[in-house]
């Protein structure tokens, strides 16, 4: 089976899909498949791709001069020629001139494609710049997303908020992965704690991510002014690059005196960021729509305890007891983070059941096989069981 997959960005920058949809096209690889990766770089940007012997092709792109993703008439050409002796492509993102191109091409040359939305689906993703979505909809996009043979979600959250874009094309849920071996090697928080001295001693909660809007950072910082009294040894480390937050939150951060426990240590890569946040005695997710967060995939793999708001909608969290899952409120992140903290027993106990969810629900193999059957189902010509139906329902 030769699958040819579209992603607009692989800059680390960018989110997610940096990370998991190389690992992906690395596992399905290993599996047997014949893949090749289409992405587009930008100047300054670093690419995220496996290191050593990969076992899938990569075609990098430049964009269209003084543009960040807008595809080029080679792509359009190199794209069109080889689309005609794949099975099927696989289709990442929506609301990008990219992947509306590749869906296109696709359609002409008769070959079925897969859409990942990504999130770009969900309700928070559609508010934003919501007039140019909604013109960008009516002319082209609604025949990029009927076009697809299937719909894939990561999460039944997601699929959930998205069906009413999505309406009767068939989907199903995957999850993102976790890579088992980078993960469960020992991990080394030293270097990370000289970087920052002032960590020695205490305990941290941590959020690796963009620092955006979407990602309701404001209600944890008013979590940790909350435990200010509760837990004076407790600090908050946000991981990521800034995407117009952190300014706010410093000023926030100051007037609530909180300044002296809050550490932005921007983007870090690789290994680091695995080992400061392995060094976490909780991982908080607040996003007011998120489609599968890796950064969760990694505290889960490393038995970081959990918190998530409601809106991140990912359930197999409670399922496992592998931490909690509460309202998008800085009372209830509060409690669940206090609540964990202050219960060493019951920290270590959702400690084995995040590694045991990770294990069984995450590893990149797992995801892989059952991606393959769901494109073997779309080859096969066949809709895609009960998620056609509802898309609530799937795979997890």
């Amino acid at each position: 089976m030769r699958v040819l997959h579209v992603v607009p960005s692989l800059a680390p920058e960018s989110g997610g899909p940096a990370r998991s949809v190389p690992a992906l096209c690395e596992a399905l690889g290993n599996a047997g498949l014949d893949c090749t990766l289409y992405y587009f770089r930008q100047a300054g940007s670093h690419t995220t791709l496996p290191g050593g012997e990969s076992s899938f092709l990569s075609r990098p792109y430049s964009p269209l001069s003084c543009t960040r993703q807008v595809p080029t008439l080679k792509f359009a050409a190199e794209f069109r020629r080889d689309v005609e002796s794949a099975s099927l492509a696989h289709l990442y993102s929506v609301w990008n001139p990219v992947v509306s191109l590749a869906a296109l091409i696709c359609r002409s040359a008769d070959v079925p494609y897969i859409v990942s939305p990504r999130g770009m689906l969900q309700s928070g993703a559609l508010e934003r710049k919501s007039i140019l979505k909604t013109v960008a909809h009516r002319l082209w996009e609604a025949r990029t997303i009927a076009g697809a043979s299937a719909l894939h979600f990561l999460s039944e959250g997601e699929a959930s908020e998205s069906a009413r874009i999505a309406g009767q094309v068939p989907s199903f849920v995957v999850p993102s992965g976790i890579d088992d071996y980078e993960l469960t090697r020992g991990r080394d928080r030293s270097a990370f704690l000289r970087k920052y001295p002032s960590l020695r001693g205490r305990r941290y909660m941590a959020f690796v991510g963009r620092l955006h809007a979407v990602k309701r950072l404001d209600l944890q910082l008013q979590a940790m002014r909350i435990l200010r009294d509760r837990l004076p040894d407790l600090s908050w480390v946000l991981i990521g690059p800034d995407e117009g937050e952190w300014n706010s939150l410093q000023a926030g951060a100051r007037t609530l005196g909180l300044l002296d426990r809050v550490i932005w240590a921007g983007f870090v890569a690789g290994p680091e960021r695995l080992d400061a946040l392995a060094g976490a005695s909780v991982f908080v997710l607040s996003s007011k729509h998120e489609a599968h967060s890796m950064a969760m995939n990694e505290a889960l793999a490393l038995g970081v305890p959990v918190v998530l708001t409601d809106t991140v909608k990912f359930a197999a969290v409670s399922e496992y007891g592998a931490g909690e899952v509460v309202p998008s409120s800085p009372e209830a992140i509060a409690k669940a983070v206090g609540d964990i903290l202050e219960n060493g027993v019951r920290a270590g106990q959702m400690s084995v059941a995040a590694r045991k969810l990770a294990a069984e629900r995450l590893s990149w193999p797992k995801v892989a096989q059952q991606l393959i059957g769901h494109y073997e189902e779309v080859l096969a010509g066949r809709r895609l069981g009960s998620s056609a139906q509802d898309p609530r329902k799937g795979t997890s």
